[in-house]
């Protein structure tokens, strides 16, 4: 094979070449597009202050059975101790 006409390209070969790396180059970014994540949007209200609420009233509850605010844990532990049923607190029906 003559090494100059392998360099010499046809036109329409060539025409077909570059449509082929197109669609290749289109094919990739349509992917790319389609697998992108969405921003995450700004949030606009600030962040919650643990304690910033107040006094709930399943907290004013507690705290009037036991003298200071338990959690659920030391609650149980206690009621295991003292052999009592565990009082169960629920917001809006006690």
């Amino acid at each position: 094979m003559n090494p100059i006409k392998s360099l010499i390209i046809d036109p329409i070969k060539a025409a077909a070449l570059h449509v082929a790396k197109q669609a290749g180059l289109f094919r990739d970014l349509a992917i790319a597009k389609a697998n992108k994540q969405p921003k995450k949007v700004k949030r606009m209200k600030q962040a919650y202050v643990p304690g910033s609420l107040g006094v709930s009233a399943v907290s004013e509850a507690i705290q009037a059975d036991y003298g200071l605010i338990l959690n659920r844990r030391e609650r149980k532990q206690l009621a295991k101790a003292q052999q009592k049923p565990f009082k169960i607190y629920m917001n809006g029906g006690n």
